[in-house]
């Protein structure tokens, strides 16, 4: 049975593509174009551990079927909520609420997908308690920087 990792955030985040990288679909690391998910896009693949291969799905939500989300956190084991740092004002809680038994298994990406956007943007409070990282995954360190993110939130979850 596969690890099952869900990724949430407001539309138009970057949450696909986090997915991609993470999933290893280097072709489609664009953040400069849009194209919507549908309801969710699952995507299996396997990352090393020291006891061998993890079979990880990864589900890739989008966020306009909020009421699929306590479906989406069934058997979910860890959580990645990309933040956009184009809207700081927007409520991050709807997430929150339907996955609160990850509370210990969630991480935060800030994707910036403009220059404008590196100024310094502070998580808003109810984000705050998790692990996160900025990246706009222009460069390899911060390729490596969202992947070892990645690779704590599993560790974390095969742990527990």
């Amino acid at each position: 049975m596969a690890t099952k990792i869900v990724i949430v955030g407001l539309e138009k985040s970057g949450k696909s593509t986090i997915a991609n990288f993470l999933a290893k679909h280097e072709s489609a690391l664009s953040l400069d174009e849009y194209v919507p998910t549908e309801i969710v896009r699952i995507m299996s693949f396997s990352v090393p551990m020291r006891t061998g291969q993890l079979k990880v799905s990864l589900w890739d939500s989008n966020d306009t079927n909020e009421h699929l989300l306590p479906g989406f956190s069934r058997d979910c084991e860890g959580l990645i909520i990309v933040f956009d740092p184009s809207r700081p004002e927007e409520s991050y809680t709807k997430y929150l609420n339907a996955f609160q038994h990850l509370d210990r298994k969630c991480v935060v990406v800030m994707v910036h997908k403009r220059e404008e956007d590196t100024i310094q943007i502070m998580l808003p409070g109810e984000l705050q308690r998790f692990q996160n990282l900025t990246t706009s995954l222009n460069n390899d360190e911060e390729k490596q920087n969202i992947h070892n993110l990645f690779m704590r939130l599993v560790q974390g979850v095969v742990e527990s």
